[in-house]
């Protein structure tokens, strides 16, 4: 069975990242309630539930945005809470969030640019910069400004910002919202090419079947709490997850 009380926690250091207890309150309410999440190296983690049951959050978390009254995350052994925003970035976490964030007035190769030299990354030659647009397929989009993309487009240069920055851990929120069905198809072979290619990513989505898709675990969160863990199969059969949140199960 899929669904969990209390989780059997791995060693830390075995993780890429560890979160372990984290609680975060907002007035009297917590949207995180001693949540602990994990991701080993290499690995592909969905997170499900619905709104309001705290993925975005937990997010925040893992990426700095917020800082939780307890607990305590580490990526690749290092203690990440209370680090500045571009610490991140340098230690190789990078998001592409559920609303687009490039540089409109910016050409795309100069968008891969920017992420490079915000990560620290030192390799900016121009090879490796259309490397990294061909693996996305924008090579033959490297000199147009990004506000003349499609909103797809836009969607697969996030991609290939975080791949310019080398990102060990990719975190995607939403990233099929909005796409037709050849757009988003192409996005999830390039998450599950990614992965393939050792980066780790976690995935957030309302469309349950590219989280089935792309991940090989999938968490479940409802009201702040992890009530859920397992493949993808476990998942779509687990009776508890079937009730809240993917439709009640045949009797």
């Amino acid at each position: 069975m899929a669904s969990i009380t209390e989780p059997v926690l791995p060693q830390a250091s075995e993780m890429l990242l560890f979160a372990q207890d984290v609680v975060m309150a907002f007035g009297g309410i917590r949207a995180l309630d001693h949540v602990s999440f994990w991701v080993p190296p290499g690995g592909a983690v969905g997170l499900l539930g619905q709104n309001g049951s705290g993925k975005t959050t937990l997010l925040n978390v893992i990426t700095g945005q917020l800082l939780p009254q307890t607990g305590s995350v580490y990526f690749d052994g290092r203690e990440m809470l209370g680090s500045k925003p571009d610490v991140y970035a340098k230690v190789g976490i990078s998001r592409v969030f559920q609303s687009v964030q490039v540089f409109p007035r910016m050409t795309v190769f100069e968008n891969l640019m920017v992420a490079q030299l915000g990560s620290g990354n030192s390799d900016t030659s121009a090879d490796f910069t259309h490397s990294v647009l061909k693996r996305v397929d924008l090579e033959d989009y490297a000199d147009v400004m990004t506000r003349d993309l499609s909103y797809g487009h836009q969607r697969l240069l996030e991609i290939a910002m975080a791949l310019a920055a080398r990102a060990k851990l990719i975190l995607f929120d939403e990233p099929t919202a909005g796409l037709g069905n050849d757009l988003a198809g192409r996005v999830i072979a390039c998450l599950r090419e990614l992965n393939a290619s050792g980066t780790a990513i976690i995935v957030i989505e309302h469309e349950t079947n590219v989280v089935f898709q792309t991940c090989d675990v999938v968490w479940v969160l409802n009201e702040g709490q992890v009530i859920a863990r397992g493949t993808p199969d476990e998942i779509r059969n687990d009776r508890q997850v079937l009730e809240l949140y993917l439709g009640k199960p045949k009797t």
